[in-house]
């Protein structure tokens, strides 16, 4: 079987049956069903859902991506030759 054949489900191709992705909302659904023993116990709590923040303006926005300096090496690279010798 080439990569243009068969449907568009790979799984199911393969004899798995039809995969499907969750819904948002009933991950959300799930995911807060999971969560809420959690908060009541107060083992963790429910994020803010306003912020102090102001919101960035485009302008700050391209400056602050304009500011960030690439040497063309990648990050991981000048980390560890920030770190120093060991």
């Amino acid at each position: 079987m080439t990569a243009t054949q068969g449907s568009e489900n790979v799984f199911e191709d393969l004899g798995f049956g039809a995969v499907t992705e969750p819904q948002p909302d009933q991950a959300k659904t799930e995911l807060d069903s999971l969560l809420q023993p959690l908060y009541e116990s107060g083992l963790l709590t429910p994020p803010s859902t306003t912020s102090d923040a102001p919101p960035v303006s485009e302008a700050d926005l391209v400056a602050m991506v304009q500011s960030i300096k690439v040497t063309g090496q990648p990050l991981s690279e000048t980390i560890i030759e920030d770190r120093g010798e060991w």
